[in-house]
């Protein structure tokens, strides 16, 4: 069992889902490339001022693709017991579980496929029966090494989401709120960091 999510023995059809940590596709794509100048490189092999400027340049890059977690739609203390069981609505339409086939941030899923029990009752829609948005981001990062005498000096250059797309957070759940099937945050847009390292 996973945390905080304690089983109906009455009802044990209702906690039979996927996990909370059932990500059903996942992807990290890795890659790196040193730029083909100076010295013991296809182009500018002889050296010079114009070697020393372009060699040495080294790319990388990291794509990441995920879809969405499962959720489960709650409500507020519906059985009147606590918050140390979980809070069940109920499904009142079959199906799909208010599942949309293109979801927007200010309506992921439809609130109108559940509703809330008689109070002192358990509903029936069980847990984890929608997911959350999915995450796509590409970070890319460009760094060269400079010797100096003895010493060597790197420079690197990081953007995270070099893409800028947006990575959604989950949508509000429970269905007593005002802003339910909304999603308020996100991951942070594309940014830039640099970065200067002295090795001697």
């Amino acid at each position: 069992m996973e945390a905080n999510d304690t089983a109906f023995a009455w009802n044990l059809n209702a906690d039979e889902s996927y996990s909370r940590y059932d990500q059903r596709h996942r992807a990290a794509i890795s890659w790196g490339y040193e730029l083909p100048f100076g010295p013991g490189k296809a182009l500018l092999s002889n050296g010079g001022a114009l070697a020393y400027v372009f060699g040495g340049w080294q790319v990388q890059g990291i794509i990441r693709l995920g879809s969405g977690f499962p959720l489960t739609v709650t409500s507020t203390n519906v059985c009147q017991c606590g918050s140390f069981v979980p809070q069940r609505v109920n499904i009142v339409t079959s199906g799909n579980f208010g599942i949309l086939d293109d979801p927007t941030v200010t309506h992921w899923f439809d609130q109108t496929a559940y509703a809330v029990p008689a109070n002192g009752t358990q509903g029936n829609a069980g847990r984890n029966t929608i997911r959350g948005p999915g995450t796509q981001q590409v970070n890319l990062s460009l760094s060269k090494r400079f010797p100096i005498n003895r010493a060597r000096l790197e420079f690197r250059a990081e953007i995270f989401n070099l893409l800028n797309h947006d990575n959604f957070g989950n949508p509000d759940t429970n269905i007593s709120n005002g802003t339910v099937g909304t999603i308020t945050t996100a991951d942070d847009g594309r940014n830039l960091q640099l970065g200067v390292r002295v090795a001697w």
